[in-house]
């Protein structure tokens, strides 16, 4: 049995050559039968427009990465400009409400009403429901009263960053609060 094994592959070895140029001539006739098939079928005609595609396809995917890259760095500015006026806005309430605390407002005991709730005595004006009236939380300062004059003027809020030195979301944020707050300029006319 392995002298039938050992005669095998020495006929195969002689066959070697001549197995390797039956393989490339069936490949030199097959190859260019099949290109012609797939051109009639639609497909590429030549190697030339399949390098093309590859190449427009890769620019493609490029400009789509450069593009998504561009996009996450205007998401982490907006959001780090939101977070830097958050972080000033969070330091001014607590500002405000050292200021309360030590004028003892916060620690004002609650009193009845003749009508049996509770109210908290304050110096602040109260409302017909018996609620303390809100009060802006820090008055216009020179900056932020250029950003409303200017807002109330028609500007934006990328015109008006421009001007005062603010970042966009900042203005955008400001102009927000005011609008929910009702302390603007417009409606105290």
């Amino acid at each position: 049995m392995i002298s039938e094994v050992v005669h095998v592959l020495s006929l195969s070895e002689s066959f070697l050559p001549v197995l390797g140029v039956i393989v490339l001539l069936a490949l030199v006739v097959v190859l260019p039968r099949m290109a012609r098939r797939k051109s009639a079928r639609g497909g590429e005609a030549s190697p030339g427009r399949a390098v093309s595609s590859t190449l427009r396809a890769r620019e493609q995917m490029e400009d789509l990465i450069v593009k998504l890259h561009d996009f996450g760095r205007e998401i982490q500015a907006r959001l780090d400009n939101k977070i830097s006026v958050l972080n000033r806005l969070i330091e001014e309430a607590d500002e405000k409400i050292r200021e309360l605390e030590a004028r003892g407002v916060s620690a004002a005991p609650k009193a009845e009403a003749p009508n049996g709730s509770t109210k908290a005595k304050s110096d602040k004006p109260v409302s017909e429901t018996g609620d303390v009236a809100e009060t802006p939380s820090r008055p216009e300062t020179g900056k932020y009263k250029s950003v409303y004059d200017l807002a109330d003027e028609g500007h934006d809020a990328v015109s008006i960053a421009r001007q005062t030195g603010l970042q966009p979301g900042e203005i955008e944020l400001l102009l927000e609060l005011r609008k929910t707050r009702g302390t603007g300029d417009k409606d105290k006319q």
